[in-house]
């Protein structure tokens, strides 16, 4: 199954076709335009400041990275504490995007999605299985 998501960079307004192989609630990608980072949650985009990309980044705990992502959620959204996310699946989010731009080698987005990719494994074989 593939899912198909149409994004708008909040920054640039640039949209972008995403088509992913499972199906995500939420999904943390650079915008292949403007390379800001945002997240795409209930078919809304949000800009991520640098303070909240490096609070992802040093999360050492699965928890905690869906702590942070509920409260910038919370906050792009101005809904308060009625609104959250839906309880995190174990199974990781592959992604890509059909802009023309190139990549420019590993980003520190791509480390951030290991890093919760390799959290989300019971073991070493099954995070390589994964890739």
């Amino acid at each position: 199954m593939v899912n198909f998501l149409e994004v708008k960079c909040p920054s640039c307004r640039q949209k972008c076709e995403i088509f992913l192989t499972s199906n995500a609630s939420l999904v943390i990608l650079n915008c292949p335009s403007c390379l800001k980072p945002i997240i795409y949650h209930k078919k809304k985009c949000l800009p991520l400041t640098s303070q909240q990309t490096n609070q992802i980044e040093t999360a050492n705990h699965e928890s905690a990275i869906y702590e942070i992502l509920q409260r910038i959620i919370q906050k792009g959204s101005g809904k308060g504490s009625h609104y959250a996310l839906p309880q995190p699946q174990p199974e990781p989010v592959t992604a890509s995007c059909s802009s023309g731009t190139a990549e420019a080698g590993i980003t520190r987005d791509d480390i951030t999605n290991l890093k919760i990719e390799l959290e989300t494994c019971t073991d070493a074989q099954a995070f390589i299985n994964k890739m």
